[in-house]
This record gives C-alpha cells, structure tokens and sequence, in this order.
C-alpha cells in the first residue's frame, strides 16, 4: 500500500476504525519486525526509537564530524570555504541509525524513511526556528535508482519535514541529470569528480533570495552536499543548510576549497 494514503486512511479514521484498521494491519516495527501497536507512524517501536536518539552526539556546526563540544567548528574546519552555511546532523552513521538508513534505500520502507523525516523536523526545529527558512530541498536520485526502489528516501523525509515545520518543499526542481557511481565505492577525490556537474536545477529563479534546507540522508566527503550547495547559491541562494539523518566518517575530514 502506498505509505501516503495509508498515513491519509489513519489520520482520517477516528476510535474503532483506528483500532480495526491496527487489527487488520497490526503495525510493525520496520527495524526489529516486532508488531507494536505503539509504533510510531507505523513504522518505528520505541525501544528503536530511543537507540536512534540515544546516539546522537555533539557534531562540527560546519561538517556535522564529531566534536568535543567547545565552540562551533572543528579544526579541520577553520579556514576553509563551504558553499553551505552549516550542518545540522541526527547521529552517527553506525549501528541502528545506520541499519534505518540502509533500510529506506529498499523497497517499502517508506513510512521508515517518513519516520526519520519527523526526527529531522525535531532537530531542525529545537536548533533553528522554522521561520528562518524559506524553502526545503531533497537531495536527488537518478530516475532508474528511484525505478528500482519504487520511492525517493529523502523526497518522504521532506514530506514529513513540510507537515512538521509548515515549511514549503519541493520535489522537483533538483534534477540528477545523470547516473553516477555509488559515493560509498569511491575515493574522496573520485567522489567529488562523480557528482560533478551531475545536477541540474529546473528553475534558477525559484532559489533566488531564498533560505533553503537541503536534506540528505548520508553525508560522508561532503562532495554532493558541496556540489549542490555551490549549484544553489549560484542561482541566487541566501544561504544553504545541511539537514543529515547520518554522519560518516571519510577518513577523518571533510574536503573543501581553502579561503583565498
């Protein structure tokens, strides 16, 4: 069933009808497979729920790396130029979170991936109130990757991210305009020649002066966010925001152009 309208059917159903359609459909935690009737939006049981909470740790306000928490950037940082203003990051590419990562990148894990949105919206909402944003952008997929998995990952996180914050999202206007090699697979300078000039932006005009959030749900090198974020800002962005579901490790850094 499509996880739109089975969210639409439980939101417009009231008492009984709830109870008879978690009878009929009894909700399962997508992570541990154990029915919970608890579960939230159907999808996430809450002992899952607080591990994934639990890991979240206190990240580099500019690359989302782990950090002790002492002012607002890690010193791999200092002294170099993103084209993205900051990184707000849910935790750690590892255990349970990384288990739901991979998970919404296969078939009929949507509700996971709306689930997540949600924890999204909470962390950008308790770091940055949702008025200083004006527009939310899901990174990408090619159209044969979004064929294969029969959903976008971070398109869902956006819709849940839209219904939480009030912000405006939109699902079309960053295009993968053509298929690329699996970031994980490459090194950190073969990840940053992959995705370059591999986006397209449909109308410039509608970025222009605004303040965007745009999500994703790994960030390793940083070279798609970085390559997106420099597509955006040259059509006229006020600024970009980072908003991860998980961070990963590259080696320890971030790679980015120095200040001149």
């Amino acid at each position: 069933m499509d996880y739109s309208l089975w969210q639409q059917s439980r939101q417009r159903a009231s008492g009984w009808a709830t109870q008879l359609l978690d009878l009929v459909c009894p909700p399962i935690c997508q992570l541990c497979r154990r029915q919970d009737l608890e579960a939230q939006r159907n999808a996430l049981c809450q002992s899952c729920l607080e591990k994934i909470l639990a890991a979240r740790y206190p990240a580099c306000q500019r690359c989302g790396a782990r950090q002790l928490p002492l002012g607002l950037a890690c010193t791999t940082c200092q002294g170099r130029h993103f084209s993205f203003r900051q990184v707000l990051v849910m935790g750690p590419y590892e255990d349970l979170l990384r288990e739901a990562v991979l998970a919404t990148k296969r078939s009929g894990f949507g509700p996971l991936a709306y689930v997540l949105g949600e924890l999204l919206a909470e962390l950008l909402l308790a770091r940055c109130p949702a008025g200083n944003y004006d527009l939310l952008l899901p990174a990408p997929i090619h159209w044969r990757r979004r064929f294969q998995r029969g959903f976008h990952a971070t398109a869902v996180m956006a819709t849940a991210l839209e219904r939480r914050t009030g912000i405006a999202a939109s699902q079309r206007l960053l295009v993968h305009r053509r298929a690329t090699s699996k970031q994980g697979t490459l090194t950190e300078p073969a990840r940053q020649a992959n995705v370059r000039g591999a986006y397209r932006l449909r109308q410039p005009a509608a970025v222009c002066g605004k303040r965007i959030v745009l999500i994703d749900d790994v960030m390793t090198s940083g070279a798609t966010a970085e390559e997106l974020s420099r597509l955006l800002k040259a059509a006229g962005a006020e600024q970009v925001d980072l908003l991860i579901a998980a961070r990963a490790s590259a080696g320890g850094e971030l790679k980015s152009q120095r200040t001149s």
